[in-house]
């Protein structure tokens, strides 16, 4: 359990627990945490159609906590300005940002569903993407990027919409809400053409009515 804080935002490795032990030795221990709601897996999905589900890919996966303070309060981490706060997010690579919309993206779904959520990676040498979360809208595959300041390079996002050729995108970061129209070149040559939803952080659980 005290390792999965400063594995949030990454791919899932039992290594990264304990290069001695044994995935066979470990997975029990992820999963009983998961069932008692302590951790929450975030598998991959091909995100080819919907349900998500129906495209999992449950040995790649990622980690969130159940609550954003705790996962604070494991890391040692005490904020006392909006100064540590900002370093805090930098020297993390935006995996306490990860952490704060998966969290949210959990209760953003009806009360009567098991909230579930899932990540795409691509590993390919040379064309590695990654969109943070992916989440099922009536019937589309909503794609959702997570920036940690301001800005950020949306390149993974682009090239995904370009292949999937999909309509709507969602990016969750530090600014006022905006509807920007992205076409697009990607660097494969295909053209990225939808609508961008930005939201800030605080509306995360707001994201299916902006959708």
């Amino acid at each position: 359990m005290m390792t999965v804080p400063r594995l949030i935002g990454q791919k899932f490795m039992y290594s990264s627990v304990d290069h001695t032990e044994t995935s066979k030795a470990l997975k029990p221990a992820l999963e009983l945490l998961s069932s008692a709601r302590i951790c929450h897996k975030i598998n991959h999905s091909a995100a080819r159609g919907v349900p998500l589900a129906a495209h999992e890919n449950e040995k790649k996966f990622k980690v969130i906590f159940l609550d954003t303070g705790l996962v604070s309060a494991l890391q040692g981490i005490v904020l006392k300005s909006k100064n540590e706060i900002q370093e805090l997010v930098r020297i993390n690579k935006g995996g306490i940002s990860e952490q704060v919309v998966g969290q949210l993206l959990r209760t953003s779904t009806m009360k009567f569903f098991d909230p579930h959520l899932n990540y795409y990676v691509r590993e390919n040498r040379g064309s590695e993407a990654e969109i943070d979360y992916l989440i099922q809208h009536e019937a589309s595959i909503i794609p959702i990027e997570v920036k940690s300041g301001a800005t950020g390079s949306l390149k993974s996002l682009h090239q995904f919409m370009s292949e999937r050729n999909f309509k709507i995108a969602v990016r969750i970061n530090s600014e006022k809400p905006a509807i920007t129209n992205i076409n697009i070149k990607t660097s494969t040559g295909g053209t990225a053409e939808y609508s961008l939803i930005s939201i800030p952080f605080y509306l995360t659980e707001e994201v299916n009515r902006f959708i």
